[in-house]
């Protein structure tokens, strides 16, 4: 592949006006169009962007940015669909993201140390990072206030 036009060939536009790739993606990061363009691998939404909307911007209130699918749609190329932000803001607003942890973390029933999560034994946070709720054992927090405790008079 060696020009835009290539790049649309490969496409299929669907009712929602994503442009589905239709080649290969990539298998272990989120199943993102890729393409040998000019000899290297490309991340097809990132290269066709500056052809469509201009250079990309490197830095989002002083952070990396990257590119969020607004579409939610890991194989649409459309730079329309697409809105340079943070990894923080592309995570808070992913519905698959939340949707797949979500539902992984709500089937478990017990910590990893096999204390239950019921509503004696369960802390209910939000991380300050992306805005989600999280769980935490109760059970398992006062072992390791238990520990650090005796840990501190061990030293002095």
């Amino acid at each position: 592949m060696t020009s835009v036009e290539d790049v649309l060939n490969a496409t299929v536009i669907d009712e929602d006006g994503c442009w589905i790739w239709q080649l290969s993606v990539q298998k272990t990061r989120g199943g993102y169009a890729q393409a040998n363009i000019n000899g290297k691998i490309e991340i097809v939404h990132r290269w066709l962007w500056p052809f469509v909307r201009g250079p990309l911007p490197k830095v989002v209130n002083g952070k990396r940015v990257v590119l969020d699918h607004l579409c939610d749609m890991p194989r649409c190329v459309n730079p329309l669909h697409l809105d340079p932000t943070t990894d923080k803001h592309n995570v808070q607003r992913s519905s698959r993201w939340r949707a797949v942890i979500g539902s992984w973390h709500r089937a478990k029933t017990h910590c990893p140390q096999g204390h239950p999560y019921d509503e004696e034994n369960t802390y209910i946070s939000t991380r300050k990072a992306t805005g989600l709720k999280e769980r935490s054992c109760k059970a398992c927090a006062r072992i390791r206030s238990f520990q650090k405790k005796n840990d501190g008079q061990k030293r002095g």
